[in-house]
């Protein structure tokens, strides 16, 4: 198992061409405070299986290559938004998917796009918001904001 934890980074951009570490199965980042967006060379790490993103409360981009992942199964990350992108649903062998949204909105609502329902590996999901009108809320369905197919899909899955 070929595996790299990156933490305490300064400035805003992971720099450098992650294309390298084609081996490559874990990658965990943590407490990167100013790190806004994640590195397009990323997505061509084609072996991660699994990348956690902890304790970066700054981050707002993860670029498209990034869903093109195929081995990916656990995906942990914190974001500063309320949403995340359809391409998700392209993580087809997805297992694990812990969201940590940190809003501007004052509600506990996130949006889920509905091509997550293409992820028919997902095992576990576990969603929280930090922001109003609570400082640590688990998101059950209720906050989901997606189709009725969407909500009864992860209906089983969500942890709370």
């Amino acid at each position: 198992l070929f595996r790299s934890i990156i933490r305490d980074l300064e400035g805003e951009f992971l720099t450098g061409n992650f294309s390298v570490f084609t081996q490559l199965e874990e990658l965990e980042l943590e407490d990167c405070d100013d790190l806004l967006t994640l590195p397009e060379s990323m997505g061509n790490m084609k072996a991660l299986k699994s990348v956690l993103v902890l304790e970066n409360f700054s981050l707002v981009n993860i670029p498209e290559s990034f869903y093109d992942l195929p081995q990916l199964q656990t995906l942990t990350f914190s974001i500063a938004s309320d949403r995340i992108p359809e391409s998700i649903g392209k993580l087809t062998n997805l297992k694990v998917l812990a969201i940590e949204f940190h809003k501007k909105k004052n509600d506990n609502n996130v949006y889920l796009p509905e091509e997550m329902i293409q992820l028919t590996k997902l095992k576990s999901v576990e969603l929280s918001a930090l922001g109003f009108p609570s400082k640590n809320a688990a998101i059950t369905i209720n906050n989901i904001v997606g189709s009725a197919q969407l909500r009864k899909f992860l209906q089983p899955i969500l942890q709370h």
